[in-house]
């Protein structure tokens, strides 16, 4: 993707450093970035004895965007990703977000106390207004890897000529190192990180990074890293070199690493996978057919899948989900997935 510089003659007015207190819960960044604090989380109960309890508001700031240069639309803040490990969680974000694609930089809000208290500020060393050399940043996708204490943030750096999968570490949530590229495909688009994070696996402190090529009808690329993201092995294909966009890596408490993902034809999701901690990887198979259509107003709607979540209570049987827009189950993927 060609880009003009959309942020010459730009300032910035972004504090290094704000915090936001009595947020619980999350949910939801747009145009500025907040945290929604549910009314009962998993396993709560109620009373229904003594005085009503104070109410707290509902949504907290946790960041804003300060810049003014012109190649953005302001105050936005767009496409968050979070993690969280014991009462820690990191969030990641587009600021400014450029009327050409990508954003101005990224930014983070960490909390180390569940949601009581938020710091928050840029992350350096990716585009020109945020100590780095690209023309703009995407798709933020941050995982938080156990065995190597590292949270891992990948994210599409954006050049004049092409696009770029880079990660960015940092062992606090505060501070992060630069960039460390990782893709050398033509294009790049899509990216999605996910960590094994069970002691038991035999591929525990293994991170997964999924991108596709859109110049290459979408072909898909995978890397592996297994020491906290300071190196990462050569990109790879999955068996048959399919393409897709949009895949979401998912890792099982045995090591299995399942990766569902629309195709290339924007018709079916299905998904491929790695058993030997993404030494290699299958071709895909089909799960589900798509039922989709245009949303009214012509806006942006593609039928991506949806990052899994467990839901509260669940078990760690290792069931895989796949959810997604008006996604219809295949019989050919019942009987692979199981």
């Amino acid at each position: 993707m060609a880009l003009a510089d959309p942020f010459r003659n730009a300032t910035t007015r972004l504090s290094p450093m704000s915090t936001v207190r009595n947020s619980t819960m999350l949910r939801g960044f747009v145009v500025a970035t907040f945290l929604l604090a549910p009314v009962l989380g998993c396993g709560s109960g109620g009373s229904n004895t003594g005085s009503a309890p104070t109410q707290k508001p509902l949504l907290n700031r946790l960041s804003t965007d300060m810049f003014s240069n012109p190649g953005s639309q302001h105050a936005t803040e767009v496409e968050p990703s979070i993690a969280a490990s014991g009462a820690s969680m990191v969030a990641v974000f587009q600021v400014g977000r450029s009327f050409e694609g990508g954003a101005a930089a990224l930014g983070f809000a960490t909390s180390a106390d569940g949601g009581a208290s938020w710091g928050n500020g840029l992350i350096n060393g990716i585009t020109v207004l945020a100590r780095g050399t690209y023309l703009a940043v995407s798709d933020p996708s941050i995982a938080y890897d156990q065995a190597h204490s590292t949270w891992l943030l990948s994210s599409l750096a954006i050049s004049a000529s092409s696009d770029t999968v880079v990660v960015s570490r940092t062992t606090d949530g505060l501070n992060w190192a630069g960039p460390i590229v990782i893709s050398n495909s033509p294009d790049s688009d899509k990216d999605w990180i996910a960590c094994d994070n069970t002691q038991t696996s035999p591929y525990y402190g293994h991170c997964y990074v999924e991108w596709d090529d859109p110049s290459q009808n979408g072909l898909i690329w995978m890397s592996t890293s297994s020491d906290g993201g300071v190196t990462w092995g050569p990109a790879q294909n999955t068996a048959d070199s399919a393409g897709g966009v949009g895949g979401v890596p998912a890792v099982q408490p045995n090591g299995t690493v399942i990766v569902p993902i629309q195709d290339a034809t924007g018709t079916h999701v299905v998904a491929y996978t790695s058993l030997n901690g993404g030494e290699s990887w299958t071709a895909p198979v089909t799960i589900a057919s798509i039922s989709d259509h245009q949303v009214a107003g012509g806006l942006r709607d593609d039928a991506l899948v949806l990052r899994p979540a467990k839901p509260c209570g669940a078990d760690h049987g290792g069931a895989a989900v796949a959810a997604g827009k008006r996604f219809e189950r295949s019989r050919a993927g019942a009987r692979r997935d199981g």
